[in-house]
């Protein structure tokens, strides 16, 4: 096998992978248009739509809290165990009321309090990553310090 065919064949995989990727995301594209007209030509459809697109972040929040829940359950240290757990319960309940809130305001439950609540200011989710990002340092904090890659190497 001479260079010319090797280096061909690398410049012919490298071009299909370009050309495949812009194929996929066209036909990716293509597909949600189909479903976002099917979506809103059937008769509720939409405030469904709208419910589970606003329901992701709460969704992914959620797996973060689990996670987060399982490292803390594995930490050594006693402090940054209860700290992680104040930061992840505080979290915890942001994440519900705010979903319980969300909900509330979508199907259009009709009480004065809940115009209080405004689902597109972010502040929640704001909160929610703060509070996921101090719980995961408390937990960095808390565990020891790991050894450098030298002197791995010089131990063994």
């Amino acid at each position: 096998m001479d260079n010319f065919t090797k280096y061909t064949g690398i410049l012919l995989g490298i071009l299909g992978l370009f050309f495949g990727f812009i194929f996929t995301v066209a036909i990716l594209i293509l597909l949600l248009r189909f479903v976002s007209v099917a979506l809103f030509t059937l008769p509720g459809s939409d405030m469904i739509y709208r419910y589970l697109v606003t329901i992701v972040p709460y969704i992914i929040f959620s797996g973060c809290y689990y996670y987060l829940y399982r490292k803390i359950n594995q930490s050594k240290n006693k402090s940054t165990k209860v700290i992680a757990g104040v930061l992840l319960f505080a979290g915890c309940l942001i994440c519900l009321a705010c979903f319980v809130f969300t909900t509330l305001y979508i199907f259009e439950v009709n009480r004065n309090w809940l115009y209080e609540f405004n689902e597109h200011s972010g502040y929640n989710l704001v909160a929610q990553v703060v509070l996921v990002f101090f719980t995961a340092m408390t937990l960095g904090f808390g565990d020891p310090k790991e050894k450098d890659w030298l002197e791995k190497h010089q131990a063994s």
